[in-house]
């Protein structure tokens, strides 16, 4: 087993902050104590399906970490958009099977990876064995000529009301992620390698 010490990788999660996917992701890195920052862009009035969203995650108190409003739009699509932009890549977790769709917001979110070429995964929350997966394509997808790895990772999926319990399955998947993302950051342990588990 390498021990050696990665000397990039994730440093950063952003989402949208809507209910479900996105806000699971912001509290799974609050929670973790996974020594990543937290933001990403919202619209304009933090609005969320919920109603506002709340005060804390504009003004944590907390070095680095905080939300931020579109300058300009309220609707969702150009936050989605630069959230888009911002990463590095980004990680989609839905429900998969059971003829479920796409919701038109992952559709979007999609449809923007293609456009600026980034990298993306798309996970199951609900289904144990992919985290592994995840935290194999957080640590060694290298994303530029330079040899850089994932640093900021935009997290997106559907709201809640839309997928009743994805905020709870996602969560306890991100922080599961985080948590062997920093492992392998700090001790070199590859979770996803059968003869290191």
């Amino acid at each position: 087993m390498s021990l050696a010490k990665k000397q990039n990788g994730l440093r950063r999660v952003i989402s949208g902050a809507q209910t479900g996917v996105d806000r699971a992701a912001l509290d799974a890195v609050i929670e973790s104590g996974s020594h990543c920052s937290w933001g990403g862009c919202v619209p304009k009035g933090r609005l969320a399906e919920d109603g506002e969203i709340p005060d804390f995650y504009f003004n944590p108190g907390i070095f680095g970490c905080g939300l931020i409003e579109h300058k300009q739009s309220r609707d969702y699509k150009p936050r989605t958009v630069r959230n888009v932009a911002d990463a590095d890549a980004t990680l989609i977790l839905r429900f998969q099977g059971g003829g479920r769709t796409l919701s038109p917001g992952t559709k979007l979110t999609l449809s923007t990876i293609q456009s600026l070429e980034k990298s993306y995964r798309i996970y199951d929350p609900s289904k144990s064995h992919h985290a592994p997966l995840a935290v194999q394509w957080i640590c060694e997808t290298i994303i530029d000529d330079s040899g850089r790895y994932i640093e900021i990772l935009n997290v997106a999926g559907p709201r809640e009301s839309g997928s009743p319990g994805i905020y709870e399955k996602s969560k306890k998947f991100m922080i599961e992620v985080l948590n062997y993302t920093f492992c392998y950051r700090r001790w070199g342990l590859k979770i996803w390698s059968r003869n290191q588990i």
